[in-house]
Parts: structure tokens; sequence; C-alpha cells
């Protein structure tokens, strides 16, 4: 993905920022910066790493909630990928934009969606309603990688697909004792069989939300991956799963956290956890992660005293303070 574009004047982004309400703070900037550098739509994830890698301390929390004052500002324009995450691009001028992306590569190209514009006003008109939203997500894939051969990244072969479908995630648990585990530090040659791991584990709630690509869901993990800060899980000798947790402002991030379905229902997910847990507990750390609406994770880290902190109609955004139990229930 290239992210080489000429950033807005400061003076002109400062401007438009002020205008509706946002004071100026170091870390606002540096994300309007460094997106203003972006050509085409990034994640809040992608976003962090470049932030990282030029040397600003922004944590991905901040990240994220810089990202959403700024789409209800109206500064960024905003889309969702194939999985529901939401991928912003910073808006060149007062009005929204529309944008056709490439489900393989995440390349964007402006589109003339006056038509649209002039339906909407129309719309508005005869029905009364004043101050009409509406969202146009265009995707398809690029002449680029139409060409590509089946050897890209972006261009994956139907039988690994197949497979991937045909894997359960939600079969109830079975009386099979825990596997020996451990975790090893990742290698970025890990980053293959984790992106098929997370295919398959994905693609029933992303099936559910009509949202599911082959391609994308592969690449996301491709594009966030850092080796850095994740684990490998090794059941019984074999590759099982992974996990990711990156320093943020007040704590730690959870995220990428995927376990072979053939594994699952054994307690493996929960010993892992658990063991996380306990080192961002013994740090005094909170820990963040978000989950799709709808998704069975959400019960195993409710049992492990994760609480809702935010949530819209497609992600739930949850938090664990240090030492925090699962919630009492009642009756």
């Amino acid at each position: 993905m290239s992210h080489a574009r000429t950033a807005a004047p400061p003076a002109a982004r400062d401007t438009r920022a002020a205008e509706r309400g946002l004071r100026r703070t170091r870390q606002r900037t540096a994300v309007l910066e460094t997106l203003g550098r972006c050509q085409d739509f990034v994640s809040a994830q992608e976003l962090h790493a470049l932030m990282t890698a030029s040397g600003s301390a922004v944590g991905l929390t901040t990240v994220y909630r810089t990202l959403r004052e700024l789409g209800r500002a109206g500064l960024v324009d905003v889309v969702r990928d194939e999985g529901g995450e939401r991928l912003y691009l910073q808006r060149p001028t007062d009005e929204h934009g529309h944008y056709l992306i490439c489900r393989c590569c995440g390349r964007s190209q402006p589109v003339d969606a006056e038509v649209v514009e002039r339906w909407a006003e129309r719309l508005g008109e005869s029905t009364g309603f004043a101050g009409l939203e509406h969202t146009l997500e265009l995707s398809g894939v690029c002449a680029r990688c139409q060409a590509a051969d089946e050897t890209t990244p972006c261009r994956q072969s139907p039988t690994r697909d197949t497979a991937a479908m045909n894997a359960r995630t939600d079969e109830p648990p079975v009386s099979l004792p825990a596997p020996a585990w451990a975790l090893r530090a990742a290698e970025p040659t890990d980053v293959e069989v984790i992106a098929e791991l997370r295919a398959t584990v994905m693609r029933p709630d992303l099936e559910r939300l009509g949202r599911f690509d082959a391609c994308r869901v592969r690449q996301r993990l491709r594009d966030s991956f850092s080796p850095r800060h994740t684990s490998v899980i090794v059941a019984d000798g074999a590759f099982a799963g992974c996990v990711t947790l990156r320093p943020d402002d007040d704590g730690q991030w959870l995220e990428h956290f995927y376990l072979d379905p053939a594994l699952q229902g054994r307690g493996l997910g929960s010993a892992v956890l658990r063991s996380l847990l306990e080192r961002t507990d013994a740090a005094g750390d909170l820990v963040r992660l978000n989950v799709l609406q709808g998704s069975a994770a959400r019960r195993l880290y409710e049992r492990h005293g994760f609480s809702v902190e935010e949530q819209d109609p497609i992600d739930v955004y949850m938090v664990r303070r240090p030492g925090a139990q699962r919630p009492l229930q009642s009756g």
C-alpha cells in the first residue's frame, strides 16, 4: 500500500479543526500530519505503526479516539473494510468524498458521485428530513491486482479458501484435556500461517456481517503484523495460534488473538488469556481490545473481567482494569 501524499498545509488544517471545536494538541497534530501523508485509506493500527516508525510517541488508544473525533468533525473520510474495520483518509475539502477501493491491495481512487449527493438532497426535500447522512462504499479489484499472478499475496487459491470455510469455530466444548502449550516470540516468517489462521477463524463472523473477502482478510493481517509484539502459541509442539499485546498510552492493546479451531473448547484460549492478564496485572496495566458485534469471543473476555467501554453497530470496544474479576451473575 502506498503512503506518499503531500500533506495539507498546517495552518489550513489547524484552522479547519478549530472551526469544528477541536483544540490543537500534540497528539491530534501528529495524527493529522501522518494521515495527511497517506495516499490511501489506512486503519488505526496502520496509522499507529507509521507514527511509531517516525518516532511519534502516541498510543494506539489515542489514535483510535482521535480518528473517531476527526470523523465526527468531518475532517476525515471513513469507510469500512471487509471485516467492518474503519479505514481513514484525510478529507481535502469540507465536502465528504466517495472512493473506489481495491479489495486486494487497498488502493483508493476518488470517484465523481455528484448524482448520489443530488439524490440525497432530493430525498431530504421530499421526506422533510434534515441533516441527511449517507455512506456509499464501492470496492472491486484494480487492474494491477487483476494482472497479478496466483503467487502474489493478494491472490489466494480456491483450495485454501475452501479449507477456511469448512473450519468450524462454533462447536460446543468437548471433554478433552487442555494440550501442553507455550508461547514463543513471533518471527517475520510467521506472517503467512497467521494470516491463513485469521481467515479461518474470522470467516463465520465476517460472513454473518456480509463482509468476508478472502483476499483482504489476509492482507489486513499482513499490513498490521508486528513480530516484536506478537507471540505464537505452540500446543503439543505444533503451531496453534497467536496473540498480540501492543504497548498503549495507559496499558496494553490486545489484538490478533487467534486459535486453531481444532483446539477450541479445550481451555487453551482461557489458559493463554489468563497468562497474559497475570502479566499485565503485575505491571498494573489496563488492557483494551475490540471485537465484532455478536462474536462469541466477547463472552470469553467478559469471563476474564473485560467490560464494554464503547460500541457501535459493528464494533464493541472493551477494557479491563488491573485485577478485574468476572462480574457476578445475578440469580
